[in-house]
This record gives structure tokens, sequence and C-alpha cells, in this order.
């Protein structure tokens, strides 16, 4: 059964992004409420709101957790090409 909200796991919806749009539609509404700016930035946050919104749904956080290689390989593989060149 695949999680439906999630922060780490394989599924569902980006939570973390989901909150964080809810926070800028709400700080657009409060910005074009209160006048306290240009309507035009209250405009821009909650359209990035509903943006952020969609690609919550939208973007898949990966279905297996990776392990991450070692760095030291890509970097041996760089040097000895560096080596190659100059030789």
């Amino acid at each position: 059964m695949t999680p439906l909200a999630h922060s780490s796991l394989a599924g569902g919806v980006q939570i973390e992004m989901l909150i964080f749009s809810v926070a800028l539609l709400v700080l657009g509404v409060v910005f074009l409420v209160q006048k306290s700016a240009k309507t035009w930035v209250s405009v821009m946050l909650i359209l990035a709101g509903l943006l952020l919104a969609g690609a919550a749904f939208v973007i898949d956080g990966g279905s297996e957790v990776r392990e991450e290689s070692p760095t030291h390989h890509s970097s041996r593989v760089i040097v000895g090409h560096v080596s190659a060149m100059r030789g």
C-alpha cells in the first residue's frame, strides 16, 4: 500500500513541499487582504504556492532508498584521466 504523504518514504505526496505551498498561499492572501504589499507581490506568492502544491503531487520522491556511493571513486577517475592527458 502506498502512503498518502511522506517525508522520505516511497510514493505519495511530498509533504514538505505541500506545507511550504500552504504557507506561501496564506502569506499571499494575508498580504492581499491587508494591502501591506503591492498587489503583484501577493499574486506572485499565491501563484508560487499553487505551483508548488501541484508539484508536490507530481514530483516522485523515488521508489527506493539509494545508497550513496563514495565520492573518492569518481575523484580517482578524474585524477587518472588528467594524469593520462599530461603524460
